[in-house]
């Protein structure tokens, strides 16, 4: 796996999107800010019914924003740490609506 966070780790993020099928039945983009000792990287992702994608950079207009520090984003990414958790115990911020990436969970949810 590429260096975390970097653009060749989105890549194979995106990579493995492309094996499955999408996990929305409707668009939704969830934009990710992450706080590094370097700078902010950011990326995307973009959920919909037939695949999804992660793409590098700032969505034009994400739905929700979810914002960290890298500690966090590794925990997170390894399956060590909830989204769910960090958000409680205040290691993530989320800035928009989270209603479609919600319901969107639900529906793959009900599906499965």
């Amino acid at each position: 796996m590429s260096d975390f966070l970097s653009d060749a780790w989105v890549a194979q993020l995106d990579a493995t999107y492309a094996e499955s099928p999408g996990s929305s039945p409707e668009p939704v983009t969830v934009q990710y800010v992450v706080a590094t000792d370097a700078g902010d990287r950011r990326y995307h992702l973009i959920m919909g019914p037939d695949r999804d994608h992660a793409v590098v950079g700032d969505a034009e207009t994400p739905d929700v924003t979810f914002s960290m520090n890298e500690e966090t984003a590794r925990a997170i990414s390894a399956g060590d740490l909830s989204t769910e958790e960090a958000f409680i115990t205040g290691r993530l911020d989320i800035d928009g609506d989270p209603g479609p990436l919600i319901e969107a969970y639900r529906a793959a949810r009900d599906d499965a």
